[in-house]
């Protein structure tokens, strides 16, 4: 998988699929109730919230951005599966 990562080919697969369903939806092929069909005539745009978050996100890098140690869990986690 690491491999095919750093060749991109997920990324390639994920695109191909973002756009083949994309075409979809604009031929009709696809419904999104809302979106392509059953819209709502008379329809009141919704307003959109808009959150600064720049000064957060600074903050967030400088502390991942320090040096230290990573520790990464290999604890396995028992679940229970019915099928």
């Amino acid at each position: 998988m690491k491999k095919a990562v750093e060749s991109g080919m997920p990324k390639q697969q994920i695109e191909a699929s973002a756009a083949r369903r994309q075409a979809m939806i604009d031929q009709g092929q696809e419904v999104i109730v809302g979106i392509n069909k059953y819209k709502a005539k008379n329809a009141k745009p919704v307003d959109v919230r808009e959150i600064e978050n720049t000064g957060y996100v600074k903050q967030k890098f400088k502390r991942l951005n320090k040096p230290g140690k990573i520790v990464i869990s290999k604890k396995l986690i028992p679940t229970e599966c019915t099928y």
